[in-house]
């Protein structure tokens, strides 16, 4: 088993096999789902290796907090559950709910290189999990609006603390009445929410996420937006496994005998056998978690044959047909 796990949804793959790499020529040990073998039980595989791991390095973007990131939410509260949690942003986006006490660390403008900005806090943190102590503070730069806002005066922030604390809770009551809630919700203010909110929120049938994952990319900061994460992270998760008929399709390269045939047509028949296995080869290579064979075939698309010694030898280009079951998984969420 790896010490570090990788979280991540697929569609930032380029981005974090850059990170894998760089993090395992650190020196350390890492772990991601690419390494999931043909014909090996993929969900059991990665609970095993989620389970193991001391360290489980969550990378959030805009694709894992959006409403298709469900699986790498699932890891990370796991992890958080666990005490192995580390979480690192390659794109500048706002924790889940529930995620944001522990501090994220940036990798935003990352070069891909071990010197890179932010890198090598990554590795401290990692290392720091793996052997059970505390995670050292980073040494990156914080981005300019952190900064920006360090930058004012604590007596500064004193005052503006004080005002917003006396004002926020009379705006809340004020907004809170039948008559001035619309209004509020109009402005913006006072925690009221919108009309559209209203409506969307209220339309929502029992048991459906996914009206709560539309209010999210709606409102994201609405009035309904905690509840709407909270409902979401206790929600109840089913997969259903459905297998449908496909067809694949591999290159194929049959090269000519050195031995002839008396005739071209001989020559195109043992090309076509040869064929035949080269492709049967090539649709047992697939991955047989993601797909079952059920036929292959060899379709020539160019001949090449040539005289050869009084006989004649072809080969030819063309591509390997495979007839498949492929695997899906429907997955059926119920929300509080």
């Amino acid at each position: 088993m790896s010490d570090i796990f990788i979280s991540y949804k697929r569609e930032d793959e380029s981005r974090v096999s850059v990170l894998r790499d760089a993090l395992n020529d650190a020196g350390l040990d890492v772990w991601w789902d690419r390494e999931i073998a043909g014909g090996e039980k993929w969900r059991q595989r990665i609970q095993t290796e989620l389970d193991a791991a001391r360290c489980v390095l969550v990378v959030w973007s805009e694709a894992s907090i959006g409403p298709a990131g469900d699986f790498v939410m699932d890891e990370a509260n796991r992890a958080k559950h666990r005490g192995t949690l580390l979480q690192i942003r390659i794109d500048d986006v706002n924790l889940p709910l529930g995620f944001g006490e522990q501090q994220a660390l940036d990798l935003l403008s990352w070069n891909g290189k071990a010197e890179g900005a932010g890198f090598q806090d990554v590795v401290a943190a990692a290392k720091a999990l793996i052997d059970r102590k505390p995670i050292p503070a980073p040494k990156a730069p914080r981005r300019r609006k952190a900064a920006l806002w360090g930058a004012v005066s604590i007596a500064s922030v004193g005052t503006v603390a004080g005002l917003l604390g006396n004002l926020l809770p009379l705006l809340r009551t004020v907004c809170s009445a039948p008559g001035v809630s619309a209004a509020c919700g109009a402005l913006g203010v006072g925690g009221a929410p919108s009309a559209a909110e209203k409506a969307l929120w209220s339309g929502r049938r029992p048991g459906d996420c996914q009206k709560l994952k539309t209010y999210l990319s709606e409102f994201p900061n609405g009035a309904y937006a905690q509840e709407a994460q909270a409902r979401l992270l206790a929600r109840k998760v089913e997969d259903k496994e459905t297998w449908k008929t496909e067809q694949l399709h591999r290159n194929l390269v049959v090269r000519s005998t050195l031995e002839p045939f008396a005739g071209q047509a001989a020559a195109r028949s043992d090309a076509l056998a040869r064929a035949l296995k080269e492709a049967q080869r090539a649709c047992a290579g697939l991955n047989q978690a993601e797909y079952r064979t059920l036929s292959a075939r060899a379709a020539p698309t160019e001949w090449r044959c040539t005289e050869r010694l009084g006989g004649h030898a072809c080969g030819f280009d063309g591509e390997a047909i495979c007839e498949v079951s492929a695997r899906y998984l429907d997955r059926m969420e119920t929300c509080p």
